[in-house]
């Protein structure tokens, strides 16, 4: 397969360049091996929720059961030079007490709060079953193996939790931030 090759010059001017097999073509974006990396300390934000289920249970049966969100995370890299490894070529240079503080797996999603609302029992009420995590952003600068600068923010997760909270119940202290904020957004509103 052959694709035309188009290049615009600086003053805006299209020039038909002739045709060119794919892998002769240039990247469009550069990329980096990584061969050394400075990171901040980890910045942990505020607990998110990645998944919610509202249930009602009425007379020992379920009323209703309803899947509402479900937007788990995975790990990213934001550039603010224009270059491109993946998570775990900066993980790899990121130092192990921060390393330590973020996933580079796939957070807890709507298939991990359904399990957890399974589980329910008997008891009368209005539910809710949620994932939440705490997001987490390190700053990093590196150099390329080209000896080109980069840099960017690594965004992950920490403090993966998922249960199930009943909406008419107190919030006492033992009640997660995952729990309080679930109760806080969807309880009163089914």
């Amino acid at each position: 397969m052959m694709f035309a090759v188009v290049l615009t010059t600086a003053s805006g001017c299209v020039v038909n360049v002739g045709e060119a097999h794919p892998a002769r073509l240039p990247d469009a974006v550069r990329t980096c091996v990584v061969t050394g990396l400075a990171a901040t300390a980890p910045v942990v934000h505020e607990p998110r929720l990645t998944a919610t289920h509202q249930v009602v249970i009425t007379g020992g049966r379920v009323e209703s059961s309803v899947p509402i969100t479900d937007s788990p995370e995975e790990p990213r890299i934001t550039w603010t030079a224009l270059r491109v490894a993946t998570v775990d070529d900066v993980v790899r240079w990121v130092p192990p007490e921060i390393r330590r503080t973020f996933s580079t797996g796939r957070s807890p999603g709507g298939e991990k709060v359904s399990a957890a609302v399974s589980t329910l029992g008997a008891h009368d009420g209005a539910f809710v079953g949620y994932a939440a995590i705490r997001p987490v952003q390190v700053d990093f600068t590196g150099t390329c193996a080209d000896g080109d600068p980069t840099s960017g923010h690594l965004i992950s997760w920490t403090d993966p939790e998922v249960g199930v909270v009943p909406c008419a119940a107190a919030t006492g202290a033992r009640t997660s931030a995952g729990a309080r904020l679930a109760r806080q957004e969807h309880c009163g509103k089914f």
